[in-house]
């Protein structure tokens, strides 16, 4: 599988600002250099699924 292509850095900024956030280079940087996967994972999400898609999770209870 192949990395997504990341967004622009002029889009990353207008969504850093969009949502108040102020960051420094070094932030901007570093979500830059994953918002191709941030993108995809909120394609992902925003995806409409059957239920039966959804895992079950289970837990089990640890030692008393």
């Amino acid at each position: 599988m192949s990395a997504p292509e990341p967004m622009s850095r002029e889009e990353v900024e207008a969504r850093l600002k969009r949502a108040g956030l102020s960051l420094s280079k070094a932030q901007i940087d570093e979500l830059h250099s994953v918002s191709g996967y941030a993108r995809a994972l909120a394609e992902t999400v925003a995806m409409r699924l059957p239920r039966e898609a959804e895992p079950a999770v289970t837990f089990t209870r640890g030692p008393k």
